[in-house]
């Protein structure tokens, strides 16, 4: 979802362990993230970046970023909370 007003995008996705992460060219961060609930109860659904796994989809986001350093500085947080969970 966006902010209302500004460009910023909320992903309301928990971190887990080992979380799949890697920055993508100089901008970009791409992720792997687990939805639950409605945004995964399409069943028989099969989407490009998608893996049925029991309840939840997993889903890989690609997040840009202004440039190369802010790429580096969240790819190094997703980093930091998967390895303390």
């Amino acid at each position: 979802m966006r902010t209302e007003g500004a460009l910023r995008l909320i992903l309301n996705s928990k971190v887990m362990p080992q979380m799949p992460c890697k920055i993508v060219q100089e901008k970009f961060v791409q992720f792997l993230c687990a939805e639950s609930g409605s945004a995964a109860s399409g069943e028989g659904e099969e989407k490009a970046g998608t893996t049925t796994q029991g309840e939840a989809k997993l889903t890989w986001f690609l997040a840009k970023t202004a440039n190369a350093n802010l790429a580096t500085k969240l790819y190094n947080n997703i980093r930091v909370f998967s390895e303390n969970e």
